[in-house]
């Protein structure tokens, strides 16, 4: 046999015997010996924290992760304003819970780019009343957004500040208070921040039979 064929085929032999010894080593299933699995180290998993652990931030309070920090800055029961993609503008028929969220980006870096929606993408904003009931985000079909609601993809830029308007529907009228919950992951930070907001601090509340500003 001539010498390089001779060297071909010593190297098929010995990757084959490699080969064999890799797969002696394996469960029939492809898995590891289970001989092996008594001495490996299992990572337990580590406990699950509740969606919403963190302490509630009182009223006029700033929160907020990274560079981003928000503040409810205003709560009142009215009827929204809202705009269809038109440019036309209207009024809600009924009054819902009109919440004010100013926002700004304290870090120095680059911007930060919105990737919630007022309509519940995400489920960026919450509300519960104080029996820990949902208060339901206000929809108002299709083509109708609320006035001052932030867009999907609007960018807050290092140093400035902007408001984001959030209608709901109106909470219970015994409530005392109500909690707003807020994913920052939809400002790219992979925290929680909770708001309690009085119902002394929300305008208008509880709403009497007749709508205001109607």
């Amino acid at each position: 046999m001539p010498k390089k064929q001779a060297t071909f085929a010593a190297k098929c032999v010995f990757g084959f015997a490699l080969l064999v010894l890799f797969f002696a080593h394996l469960d029939p299933i492809g898995g590891p010996n289970p001989a092996d699995r008594a001495t490996r180290t299992i990572p337990q998993p580590t406990a699950v924290q509740p969606e919403f652990e963190v302490d509630a931030v009182p009223f006029g309070e700033a929160a907020g992760s990274g560079p981003i920090v928000l503040l409810v800055s205003d709560a009142s029961i009215d009827l929204a304003d809202l705009i269809d993609a038109t440019g036309a503008e209207s009024k809600s028929k009924e009054p819902k819970l009109i919440v004010t969220i100013a926002m700004k980006n304290v870090g120095d870096g680059r911007a930060i780019q919105y990737q919630g929606d007022g309509r519940g993408f995400w489920g960026t904003f919450r509300l519960v009343d104080d029996a820990d009931k949902a208060v339901q985000l206000a929809y108002f079909g299709q083509d109708l957004k609320v006035v001052g609601e932030l867009k999907h993809g609007e960018e807050l830029a290092p140093g400035a500040a902007k408001e984001h308007v959030q209608a709901f529907e109106v909470p219970p009228r015994n409530a005392k208070y109500v909690i707003l919950k807020v994913h920052l992951l939809a400002f790219g930070q992979p925290k929680n921040v909770r708001f309690r907001i009085p119902a002394e601090k929300i305008k208008n509340f509880p709403p009497t039979n007749d709508a205001p500003n109607q």
